[in-house]
């Protein structure tokens, strides 16, 4: 059904007390992250650039499952407290979903326009929105909400966020009465995770 290219790879296991080299999978598509372990699962991708199924699989390879079927740019992001975050989707239309890693038909759409994650906590989601918005969302998909509009960069602090937002200046014109020009320039913030403090 797929078409294997250059970035298809074996997933093998590879048992250090027995030598034992387990074939997993043998069409991975790898062009980014190729996989995550989580507890005695591992989640990988299949098929190509343009369409990829997301697969679960125990240790021995013996309980294969499709948690999700030929999706549009599939990316797995990353695991936290036992769910796995994907990211499905181009564009403006990325979306980040989470995944119950025990129960994969669990799962909740919590991000979208999805660009860029900052920070995962067992509460919240920290997130660059596509509009370059610094966003922050509930763990369950509610309560989304912008902290900061036109963030072009960020770094994640221990219980706060720095982030440099782009800022339209107007400044009186040379010899001009009355007149204004205006002028792109950026500012640092620093703010704490619930968007206050600033």
């Amino acid at each position: 059904k797929w078409n294997p290219n250059k970035l298809n790879k074996n997933l093998s296991v590879y048992n250090l007390a027995t030598g034992e080299d387990i074939l997993i999978e043998d069409n991975v598509y790898s062009l980014d992250k190729e996989f995550i372990v989580i507890k005695d699962r591992i989640y990988y991708k299949v098929g190509n650039k343009n369409y990829c199924t997301l697969i679960s699989n125990n240790l021995e390879g013996t309980d294969r499952k499709e948690v999700m079927q030929e999706v549009a740019n599939v990316n797995i992001i990353l695991e936290r407290a036992g769910w796995l975050y994907v990211l499905v989707g181009g564009g403006k239309n990325r979306l980040l979903v989470k995944i119950h890693s025990e129960d994969t038909e669990t799962r909740y759409p919590v991000c979208p326009q999805f660009y860029k994650v900052i920070d995962i906590t067992s509460t919240h989601i920290y997130y660059q929105d596509t509009s370059y918005n610094l966003r922050v969302v509930c763990a369950d998909g509610t309560d989304n909400k912008i902290l900061a509009a036109n963030v072009r960069d960020f770094v994640d602090g221990d219980d706060c966020l720095y982030y440099v937002r782009v800022e339209t200046i107007e400044e009186a014109a040379a010899g001009l009465f009355g007149a204004t020009t205006e002028k792109e320039g950026v500012s640092l913030y620093k703010m704490d995770k619930e968007g206050h403090n600033i």
